[in-house]
């Protein structure tokens, strides 16, 4: 029995712990190229107790399925699914670090990859955090990662007054691939704060992407400043991460943006020339407009307006039709009658 329990708190030990991250959350390359997919398991429990470690994908004309493309452990040789060859897909294994290698990128090779590590006591696997891999030709409209330009749009005083609360959105745009992820945080803290992220939309002009995120926060917290955080493949510093912060300041708002900056703990001053003012629309403002805004909200209402009206309109016409053939069908049923008295007294 104490062989049992030990061998329970020793698997659930292993499942609190285990902790698969792929740190890219996006990769572009060219076809005919080669890419590395990196998989850490972050507590090294996969290597010291020597589970599988599997690879998949999902992508290809199934999309929602996923396909296995591999596993193999510390004392297991790489076993490959029967349609692929080492020529095309291998991996590797060094320390807590796992690599899935994939060779003469084709566009069908696009799409996301996992690893995952199956705990065979309990039948359940663990899947990493996901890797979008996209494969570009030179014919591509976008053939590298282009990094996203980050925009606030501050609180206006209206929705302060009447609300008692505050809206503060970040937006970025014209970006490459479509992969992001934005979270928001107070200045100096490392809790993720409830925040609201768009979907991403792609400009049909230039193919590249955009995304907006809203946080509102209560009147309380006028003089804090909040930091959304975005992380993409572009940025090429720290761990592909940009900041933008915002703050009310004597009834202005005012942003400062800089990458985010974490290599080998190094704490680098924002690049000068970044701070602009997000009120005012101040000389080299890198901003929305609130008037932009302003009339894209009354442009949204007027046309729900008219879709109201629009089905109030249609209903009316809906209902007169069927009062008009209901008065019809009842001015018909006294002719009818007495047709009928008058065909029977003729026979009579």
């Amino acid at each position: 029995m104490l062989l049992n329990i030990a061998s329970f708190w020793a698997h659930m030990s292993l499942v609190w712990a285990l902790k698969l991250k792929q740190q890219d959350i996006s990769i572009t390359k060219g076809a005919g190229k080669m890419v590395v997919l990196s998989c850490r398991d972050h507590d090294g429990e996969v290597s010291s107790t020597g589970l599988l470690m599997h690879w998949y994908r999902r992508g290809g004309p199934e999309k929602r399925r996923l396909s296995r493309l591999l596993y193999h452990s510390s004392s297991i040789a790489v076993h490959l699914a029967p349609e692929l060859s080492k020529d095309k897909v291998y991996a590797e294994q060094r320390g807590d670090s796992y690599t899935l290698i994939v060779s003469k990128l084709q566009r069908g090779d696009s799409g996301d990859y996992y690893c995952a590590c199956w705990d065979q006591n309990s039948g359940v696997k663990y899947f990493g955090t996901g890797t979008r891999l996209v494969v570009t030709d030179p014919n591509s409209p976008n053939t590298e990662a282009k990094a996203p330009k980050a925009k606030i749009l501050p609180p206006s005083l209206a929705e302060i007054q009447s609300t008692g609360h505050l809206t503060y959105l970040c937006h970025l745009s014209d970006f490459f691939p479509e992969v992001i992820k934005v979270t928001w945080t107070e200045e100096g803290g490392t809790t993720e704060l409830e925040a609201l992220t768009g979907e991403v939309k792609e400009n049909i002009n230039t193919h590249l992407y955009s995304v907006s995120s809203w946080l509102t926060v209560p009147k309380a917290a006028l003089n804090k400043r909040y930091v959304c955080y975005y992380q993409h493949e572009g940025i090429q510093t720290g761990e592909n991460k940009g900041k933008i912060m915002t703050t009310l300041e004597n009834g202005k708002s005012t942003t400062i943006e800089k990458p985010e900056s974490k290599i080998l703990g190094a704490d680098c001053p924002p690049p000068s020339g970044n701070t602009s003012t997000a009120l005012g629309g101040t000389e080299g403002a890198d901003t929305l407009s609130p008037e932009t805004f302003r009339v894209a909200y009354f442009t949204y209402l007027s046309l729900l307006l008219t879709s109201a009206l629009y089905c109030t309109v249609l209903l009316f016409c809906i209902c007169r039709a069927r009062v008009v053939s209901r008065a019809k069908a009842k001015n018909l049923e006294p002719q009818t009658s007495s047709f009928a008295v008058q065909t029977r007294g003729a026979h009579s």
